[in-house]
């Protein structure tokens, strides 16, 4: 396999064929092509539907500057099983050596394992550097570490996003259920409703990711929807198809590489085409799509962005045994979606707020391997409250994660769910603390491990595949705004060597005999012996500690000092004017573990 660092390029496809036929095949078949230079951008579309969600690898591919981005078929079992953890959504290519293009399918001849005819991915660094290619330095984001994919994360997730909804009408009458005034208050907020989708994305990001509709002198554009005319019909047509179109015409009007000129593009199709789903949209892309009235779900509209900002879903419970759990996690708005066109009020969870960039000044790294952590997490609609004079940090989501994992491990994410103010909707988990799981490759689901109350933990056996269990423990609940809600968490593990101090000193007042057993260090100031009378001046030794250590280590065997030896059996009748040669017995017959209480007298 190939070695895995990314730069952005530019591609094309040279076709024997490809027409954009504007007669009636193009009902059967808009484009077929065999391709001579055989190397297309992958992306993974994540296609929600009634019965479940799909994902599906797809190419985009250039041809003749067009644009388009089509599903794969053909990649043998064998080929994705080796090849799938390497793709990287927008940022991996593949090259093969046989591809035809039918119907809006790719079709690849796959040979996997035969020398001549080898299918294989490359990522964007190694093929810049084997074509020699030279581009666009918009486009030049190095992705070899963490920091440069975490740069070009939030050029994805921060700044303005130029925004166009489309407005879809087709020569047989079928036309998008809203109109293009009720688009713009669904989308922008333009009639003035509080919940839309700039709204929610400026609320969760704290202003940090800003949708803005994209306007020009066009007035065909009306405050970010462009009201599209298709002259040809589209019932009983394959969705794909009146997608196809609807780009081609847009192409025409704003140029060949919409990509360029938007950060984001949502088509409503229109009810009443074949293949009918829900949404779906393309993970670290520019494109998303969404069928008949789920054009005006909120959620629907925030959930396909996600995916354009390199999210993927979130799920809970056995993905092996039910459809709907890949994104069946209600913490945040990357699971179910949900038919209201201004709620629910939520954001996302804790691995999608981590990718996406919003609270990193209150994020942590946690290597619980070798660090015990102790500290306070708060929810994220309280991630701007002033915490700056508090006696301790707030952090927002904790990662634990381990720099020498092997690859394809699993970090968890801690975080703590706060039902309130811009995530009053979430609706599951609410004011506990979440255990989330997501493994490496960005288009898995991330998967709810546990939901924890105050007093609960949860154990990750075998963490990053070590052998070691790492706990997470919340030790309790702090229901009081002074200043804010927090969840008192513990991280530990048994190789943990370092770690924090917990965030308030212990109180309490300190006993009034000593503990039982006696300390293994002597106190502070050591008691005096009770004598009939003070002793002119102190013992000649005192003993160390009331027991021998012999055997210090793991355990310990504790064994009584022997008395000293009587020297007299009754104190003299008057005090002597130096110490005796021995001490003398103690007064009481055996010694009482700790003074009276209250205090004896002193002898006169």
């Amino acid at each position: 396999m190939k070695a895995f660092g990314i730069l952005v390029i530019q591609l094309c496809f040279f076709s024997s064929a490809l027409v954009l036929e504007k007669t009636e095949a193009w009902k059967k078949r808009i484009a077929t092509a065999t391709l001579s230079r055989n190397r297309c951008k992958l992306y993974w579309e994540f296609r929600e539907t009634e019965d479940g969600d799909e994902e599906i690898l797809s190419c985009e591919v250039d041809i003749h500057g067009y644009n388009r981005i089509y599903p794969l078929k053909g990649l043998s079992e064998e080929w994705m099983e080796m090849n799938v953890d390497h793709i990287i959504s927008g940022e991996t290519y593949l090259i093969t050596s046989r591809v035809d293009i039918t119907d809006h399918v790719i079709h690849v001849r796959d040979s996997w394992g035969n020398s001549d005819e080898l299918t294989y991915v490359v990522q964007q660094s190694d093929l810049e550097r084997m074509i020699g290619s030279r581009h666009n330095a918009r486009e030049k984001l190095e992705l070899d570490d963490d920091d440069s994919q975490r740069r070009l994360q939030e050029s994805r997730s921060k700044g303005e996003k130029k925004t166009m909804v489309v407005h879809v009408k087709t020569a047989d009458g079928l036309e998008t259920p809203f109109t293009v005034s009720q688009l713009e208050d669904l989308f922008f907020g333009a009639d003035g409703s509080a919940e839309n989708l700039k709204s929610r994305m400026g609320q969760c990001s704290y202003g940090q990711m800003r949708i803005e509709p994209y306007t020009n002198t066009d007035t065909e554009i009306q405050n970010g929807v462009y009201s599209l005319k298709l002259d040809r019909n589209a019932k009983n047509v394959k969705q794909n198809l009146v997608v196809d179109a609807t780009l081609a015409a847009l192409e025409q009007k704003f140029g060949d590489n919409l990509g360029r000129t938007f950060d984001h593009i949502l088509i409503c199709i229109p009810e009443g085409v074949v293949d009918p789903f829900i949404a779906y949209g393309f993970q670290n892309h520019w494109l998303t799509v969404f069928h008949g009235s789920w054009c005006g779900s909120l959620s629907a509209q925030v959930h396909e962005i996600g995916h354009n900002l390199g999210l993927s879903h979130s799920g809970k419970g056995d993905f092996n045994n039910c459809a709907y759990c890949p994104y069946a996690d209600q913490v945040g708005l990357m699971g179910y979606t949900y038919p209201d066109r201004h709620g629910p009020k939520m954001c996302f969870n804790g691995p999608k707020s981590w990718q996406l960039g919003w609270y990193s000044s209150k994020n942590l790294d946690i290597n619980p391997l070798t660090t015990i952590w102790r500290g306070r997490l708060i929810g994220l609609a309280d991630y701007d409250v002033d915490t700056k004079n508090e006696q301790s940090e707030y952090r927002v989501i904790l990662r634990l994660n381990s720099p020498n994992a092997p690859s394809g491990a699993t970090a968890y994410y801690v975080s703590f769910n706060r039902k309130k103010g811009i995530n009053d909707g979430t609706k599951d988990g609410f004011d506990q603390v979440i255990v989330t799981s997501q493994r490496s490759e960005k288009n898995k689901a991330s998967q709810q491990e546990a939901k924890l109350s105050s007093l609960q933990s949860f154990k990750i056996n075998n963490f990053d595949k070590s052998g070691v269990a790492v706990t997470i423990t919340v030790n309790s609940i702090s229901r009081t705004e002074s200043p804010v809600w927090y969840a008192d968490v513990s991280i530990s593990s048994p190789t943990a060597t370092t770690g924090t101090p917990t965030p308030i000193p212990t109180t309490g007042t300190p006993t009034k005999s000593p503990t039982r057993p006696p300390t293994a260090s002597p106190t502070d100031k050591p008691t005096h012996p009770p004598t009939a009378r003070p002793t002119a001046r102190p013992t000649q030794r005192a003993t160390p500690r009331p027991y021998s250590t012999n055997n210090l280590g793991s355990s310990f065997n504790w064994e009584p000092l022997k008395a000293p030896p009587k020297t007299s059996s009754s104190p003299s009748a008057k005090p002597s004017m130096a110490p005796t040669s021995t001490p003398t017995d103690p007064p009481t017959k055996p010694p009482t573990q700790s003074p009276t209480n209250p205090p004896t007298k002193p002898p006169t």
